[in-house]
């Protein structure tokens, strides 16, 4: 363990010479009331008789030879030490022989419990000060004269509150890479007053003045306990080294315990990669999206589909992001790995209730995924073979403790197991993946900081020769950071990325290559206030859209494909948002947010005029029509988000919020699940914006001191506009996308309950979700309500984790869900005996 503590005692003693803090003000005197009360003896100092003979000379030089006449001491001002004075011819009480050479400099004195004496200026010997204040002093006098090296002082004498209230800020790090260490618990022991660090590592801790031991904690590291010296406010910076081995009974959690209870924002679920590597792995795959999918509210429609749905949303109302980069198919092998190397992972944050009001642009939830620094310290290596994938990581720094990289490196060699099927089609298909990392960091000081980024992912799959998919990725970040003051900070994000995806039909009369993909650029500037009681979240981002056209060329010289493509699509999203987390009561808080985002659908374009724009259909296509204004429409919301904390107690709280969000780019799909030809239609004229209102309302309850962490929580999502699709709707490379459309409304709510034990020799959790995902739209069902694709009614997990010892642990995973809907159909005709088709009426 590493510390730093910026501010000490300010008391120290040179040739016997005590001196205070520069700055004196104030807070450095004893009030003349106390003083009032002092005893006789504290009189005899006073009156403890000295014969001086002295030429002239500093005060300090004349302060010097005085403590070494007196059984006392006598501080004074740093500031004052040149001031002249003498020469000296003086015989007489100690008060008297000061008083007649300060009084000349405006400077008086008082004199603390018969053994110290403290000069001031007058004006300041009229200030009230609280008992805090003299004992806080007092344990500023007493850390100057005794030296503990394993106890750290902080604050110094010139910084003393007047009520003793102090304040500990500072930033927790891992001693290895310099990162910040995000959820670290900081308390004092035997005392409640504990507290976390934040999404950038600093903390602060409020208490009064005293000696204390703080206790640090966070899983995967040593428990450092610190002995301190509190004096004033001050700053303590502490890095925390790794554990070689399992903590014992998991003891130290990757948050504070009582998180659930503590924390404003509803509807949160945060994993990290160090939880996530006790559950069962597929194929050897340490997965964070796996690990969300055993939290309450997230669902999928199975193992291999792609993405995943929360709260019952469509797979494409989430919003997710690696750092500030968003990721429009996040998963490897058609959806049984996510583009995520673990290695590299730090935390994931899942808002899948109330998104703060800095997300936007999806209407379910919210999916951030931190990536580690490399180390700014030493140089590792770390790697790992698996049954179908191998793994490597470098990471050291360049500078040390100035400039870190880090490079992380996956990829498949899968093919082997395929071989192993006993099925022949099988057997002649392959999937290959590989996904690259690279991460520079630069200190330029301590405010300001660089981050560099690059991150690309591709697939390959192919079925028995026939047919097969190709994506990819390309990305790269730039984030600048600056600390404005002891509160504030801000941040600068520029974020460049590609997807691209083509789908290939390899022989026959459909021989052909179908290709999609889009571009943006995202820029965001945010500002943080992070205050005592109210902390504001400020910022402004800007996200230029291009949607590549879609295209279909024919591969072989027999193949009857058309050669065809539509038009590209240009979009700008513009947002500026605030969030305000303000603690009204110790029991109350809030956090307020509103984002405000317009979206602009630009030309020039090709479009068509309609006998009903309202309802577009093929039927009542009219004509063509060629736009050349460079905006064509425009889309204004204002987005209010809400969340609410009540403490009933200690241990149980009620959390509620709402927030409306809004939607301006949707995947277009016709299939159970997405898959890599799906593409992204931006909103115009013809395809509104997706809304909806959400609203959530929970009780959380620990029991046995944080032992048990209980909760259930309601939801309800009303989309007041989305969209379904006709039947037999032609999708792929067709113009005219509005008249395969639907418009209507949906909804979705249910109910999650939880219970987790978060400590002993077995923990784990079991969570219980009932919900339901349901839509209205004209032209469908007659009209009625039916259930979306992705309604799951029941959902049940149980993890349980057995820790044998510090090294050894066994973990059980259990999964029950209820079925999809499905239409069964009544009957089927076979026309020219080769055609089926169905009857579903």
């Amino acid at each position: 363990m590493r510390l730093k503590s910026k501010s000490v005692a300010a008391l120290t003693e040179s040739n016997r010479y005590p001196v205070f803090g520069s700055y004196f003000q104030a807070k450095m005197i004893i009030a003349i009331a106390l003083l009032s009360c002092s005893s006789l003896r504290a009189q005899s100092l006073a009156d403890y008789r000295l014969d001086l003979h002295t030429d002239r000379m500093s005060l300090a030089e004349f302060i010097a030879k005085i403590n070494e006449k007196i059984p006392g001491k006598i501080y004074t001002p740093a500031g004052y030490s040149q001031w002249q004075v003498g020469p000296l011819q003086e015989s007489g009480a100690l008060s008297e022989v000061l008083n007649r050479q300060l009084e000349p400099h405006g400077l008086g004195l008082i004199f603390h419990r018969n053994s110290v004496v403290i000069i001031a200026a007058k004006e300041d010997l009229t200030k009230l000060y609280t008992a805090q204040y003299y004992q806080a002093l007092e344990e500023s006098i007493a850390a100057s004269q005794t030296e503990d090296q394993r106890e750290i002082v902080i604050g110094s004498v010139d910084k003393i509150s007047l009520t003793g209230e102090t304040q500990i800020v500072g930033t927790v790090r891992d001693k290895e890479t310099g990162e910040e260490v995000v959820g670290a618990t900081l308390q004092l022991e035997g005392l409640t007053q504990g507290t976390a660090t934040e999404a950038d590592g600093t903390y602060q801790l409020n208490t009064k003045a005293g000696d204390y031991v703080l206790i640090v904690q966070y899983i995967g590291y040593q428990i450092e306990r610190i002995p301190i010296k509190v004096i004033s406010s001050g700053m303590l910076d502490i890095e925390l080294e790794r554990s070689t081995v399992l903590l014992d009974e998991v003891l130290v959690q990757a948050k504070a315990r009582d998180v659930n209870i503590k924390e404003v924002q509803v509807g949160v679920t945060r994993v990290s990669t160090k939880q996530i590597e006790k559950l069962p792995t597929f194929l050897g795959e340490v997965d964070i999206i796996k690990g969300l999918l055993l939290q309450p509210g997230v669902t999928t429609l199975g193992e291999g589909s792609s993405g995943f749905n929360v709260r019952g949303g469509n797979v494409d109302q989430n919003l997710i992001m690696i750092d500030e980069g968003m990721i429009f198919n996040a998963s490897h092998a058609l959806g049984f790995f996510s583009s995520f190397n673990s290695d590299i992972v730090s935390e994931a944050i899942l808002y899948k209730g109330t998104m703060p009001a800095s997300y936007g642009g999806r209407l379910a939830s919210a999916l951030e995924v931190k990536v580690k620094d490399g180390s700014f310290d030493r140089w590792h290596l770390k790697g790992g073979l698996g049954l179908v994938s191998s793994r490597i990581t470098l990471d050291g720094p360049l500078e040390k403790n100035k400039t870190s990289v880090l490079f992380a490196a996956r990829s498949t060699y899968s093919n082997w197991l395929l071989r192993q099927v006993q099925v022949p089609e099988v057997q002649a298909s392959s999937v290959s993946f590989y996904d690259l990392n690279f991460r520079l960091a630069h200190r330029f000081n301590e405010k300001n900081n660089l981050t560099l980024s690059a991150f690309i992912t591709e697939d390959q799959f192919s079925f028995n020769n026939e047919f097969g998919f190709e994506y990819k990725t390309y990305m790269g970040q730039m984030q600048y950071r600056k600390v404005l003051g002891k509160k504030s900070l801000a941040t600068t994000n520029f974020v460049w990325s590609r997807y691209l995806s083509e789908q290939n039909d390899f022989d026959g009369l459909d021989a052909s290559n179908y290709q999609t993909g889009l571009d943006y650029l995202k820029i965001k500037e945010n500002f943080n206030y992070l205050g005592d009681r109210l902390q504001a979240h400020l910022g402004v981002s800007a996200v230029i859209y291009d949607v590549l056209a879609n295209s279909t060329v024919p591969t072989s010289e027999i193949s009857l494909v058309q050669p065809e493509s539509n038009q590209a699509q240009n979009g700008i999203e513009w947002s500026v948002y605030s969030d305000l987390d303000l603690e009204i009561s110790p029991r109350l808080s809030l956090i307020g947010g509103l984002r405000y985002s317009i979206f602009q659908f630009l030309g020039p374009h090709d479009s068509y005029i309609y006998a009903d724009p309202e309802k577009p259909t093929l039927e009542g296509l009219l004509e063509p029509l060629k736009i050349e204004d460079r905006i064509v429409k425009t889309y204004r919301h204002l987005q209010p988000r809400l969340s609410f904390r009540y403490n009933i107690s200690a241990s149980s709280s009620v959390k509620g919020g709402y927030g409306r969000t809004a939607q301006y780019i949707n995947q277009i799909y016709n299939s159970e699940t997405p898959t890599p030809t799906n593409f992204w239609q931006l909103s115009n004229q013809y395809v509104p914006a997706q809304l909806a209102h959400n609203f959530s309302l929970g009780y959380f309850h620990n029991f046995s001191d944080n032992l048990w962490v209980t909760s259930i929580e309601g939801f309800y999502r009303n989309i007041d506009q989305l969209f379904d699709y006709r039947e037999f709707a032609d999708l792929l490379v067709n113009d005219h996308l509005e008249t395969e459309l639907l418009a209507g409304i949906g909804r979705a709510y249910g109910v999650e309950m939880s219970v987790h034990r978060q400590v002993g020799h077995v923990h784990g959790w079991i969570n219980y979700t009932y919900s339901r995902s349901e839509r209205q739209i004209e032209g469908i069902n007659r009209g009625n309500w039916y259930k979306s694709n992705f309604d799951k009614t029941h959902d049940l997990k149980l993890v349980t984790n057995l820790q044998i010892n510090k090294r050894n642990s066994i973990s059980i995973n259990f999964t029950f869900a209820t079925g999809r809907p499905i239409t069964v159909p009544v009957s089927k005709y076979v026309v020219q005996n080769r055609v089926v088709v169905l009857d579903y009426s």
